[in-house]
């Protein structure tokens, strides 16, 4: 797939930067893929208190929402709202992968009160991975297995 970026291209996927910001009217949202110290971080529901201080270190938000684990999890910690949204394509649970669905969340601030509301849409697999395998994407057939398409 690298080779069909473009040099625009490539500057663009190298000006994203660790995190983004986002203002929710009188709260804050911190966005991240691991942790806001590094993508390959894994924040977990498990994941012992010293640690996860040990991973979001200074930052604060009044949400912070990472990736990376492909696990919806809400967590309080230390007077802040950790979220992870899921995954689009691979959400996994204890035991494997679950099947075609996109996961996302919602994060509303409104009139003080602070909601977050998952949601779970499923899709269909048989034509993502049509369309994968047509675009040339690299290892596409693992999303078969991944999904179970030919079970």
């Amino acid at each position: 797939m690298r080779e069909r970026l473009t040099g625009e291209d490539r500057a663009f996927v190298r000006s994203f930067g660790d995190t983004c910001e986002v203002a929710l009217g009188g709260a804050s949202l911190l966005c991240f893929h691991g942790s806001p110290r590094s993508n390959t971080d894994r924040v977990l529901p498990t994941t012992p208190d010293e640690q996860l201080s040990s991973l979001l270190g200074e930052h604060r938000a009044t949400v912070l929402a990472g990736g990376h684990t492909h696990v919806q999890m809400l967590r309080p910690f230390g007077g802040i709202l950790l979220v992870n949204p899921g995954t689009i394509g691979s959400p996994l649970r204890p035991g494997g992968a679950i099947g075609c669905v996109a996961e996302y969340a919602l994060v509303e601030w409104r009139d003080g009160t602070l909601s977050v509301e998952f949601r779970r849409v499923p899709f269909d697999g048989h034509a993502a991975l049509a369309a994968a395998i047509a675009a040339g994407m690299p290892h596409a057939q693992w999303w078969d297995g991944l999904w179970g398409l030919s079970a």
